[in-house]
């Protein structure tokens, strides 16, 4: 089985500009969700939250 991260990280590399989902009447292609992720991942790891471990989080607009 192949891990969400591994599997995003294809999809970027195989079909990049291609749509990934559509939220609040934008579009979003592969390669912009893996990196929001991947972005993201890193903040977390910033702030000591590790693979496999659970946080929880709030935003506001």
């Amino acid at each position: 089985m192949i891990e969400m991260e591994n599997w995003l990280k294809m999809r970027a590399q195989l079909s990049g500009e291609k749509t990934a989902l559509y939220f609040e009447g934008k579009s979003f292609s592969f390669a912009e969700v893996y990196e929001t992720a991947r972005t993201f991942a890193m903040r977390l790891a910033a702030f000591g939250i590790k693979k496999k471990r659970f946080c929880r989080f709030a935003w506001s607009k």
